[in-house]
């Protein structure tokens, strides 16, 4: 029975928190790990160091790629690559992002080139602006 209540409180957590954004949602995820803990009288588990270390190695390189310039590259060839072949940019454009992501080590250093591409290629075939709100 003490599974079931902290699988629905688990659950309303989550609902409930998905909505928040920002610094909210790591607060809210230890209020959640305290009632487990002092509510339940549940053991708290190791910090995952090993998941911890390969996030801090990828922001450090790509924070090193894009200070020396790389990054920046990087993109300009991807650019030149999609915006010679806009017929067929639906097939290349996935290559191109799992390329630099597997280059990068993450699939955020695609995000400041893919807005561009996708402008110029609406702007050229007369295409109505993508609305995001």
């Amino acid at each position: 029975m003490d599974f079931i209540i902290q699988l629905v409180i688990v659950l309303i957590c989550l609902f409930y928190w998905a909505r928040k954004c920002g610094i909210e949602l790591g607060l809210l995820g230890g209020i959640g790990l305290v009632i487990m803990v002092f509510v339940f009288k549940l053991k708290p588990g190791t910090p995952p160091v090993d998941v911890m270390l390969v996030i801090i190695a990828v922001v450090a390189a790509s924070a090193t790629l894009q200070a020396s310039g790389g990054l920046d590259v990087m993109l300009q060839i991807a650019k030149r690559l999609l915006r010679r072949n806009q017929k067929y940019v639906s097939i290349i454009a996935p290559f191109v992002t799992c390329i630099l992501t597997i280059l990068c080590g993450t699939g955020h250093v695609d995000l400041p080139g893919s807005h561009c591409c996708g402008s110029d290629y609406r702007c050229r075939c007369r295409l109505a602006p993508k609305l995001w709100w």
